[in-house]
């Protein structure tokens, strides 16, 4: 199912044991996969949360971090800023265009 070694003696050992017990209490009924590279994972995208402007302008918070530089929190401000409405105007736009099928900024 995945593609790591779990008994290779480079890998952290501390890093080992918690995939092992991940591995040991995932249930395929209940748990759902959010890996691109996995044969299961579920058609999902950051884009799917987004009901109104607040919640793109989250996940901006989320993506573009802080620093403590004054002038690069100037710039990461202003894609902060950007980001939502972007966003939020290309979702309109594909939505209107799309299928019913709810994943319209996956392509």
């Amino acid at each position: 199912m995945w593609n790591i070694n779990l008994y290779d003696s480079a890998a952290p050992k501390p890093w080992i044991e918690r995939v092992k017990k991940a591995i040991r209490y995932y249930s395929k009924d209940k748990d759902v996969i959010l890996s691109p590279f996995h044969k299961d994972t579920v058609k999902w995208h950051p884009w799917a949360e987004c009901k109104n402007a607040l919640d793109f302008a989250e996940i901006a918070e989320a993506f573009i971090p802080h620093t403590h530089n004054e002038h690069d929190n100037y710039w990461r401000q202003a894609s902060r800023t950007f980001f939502p409405v972007f966003y939020k105007n290309s979702m309109t736009h594909r939505k209107a265009r799309s299928s019913s099928n709810g994943y319209f900024l996956s392509h």
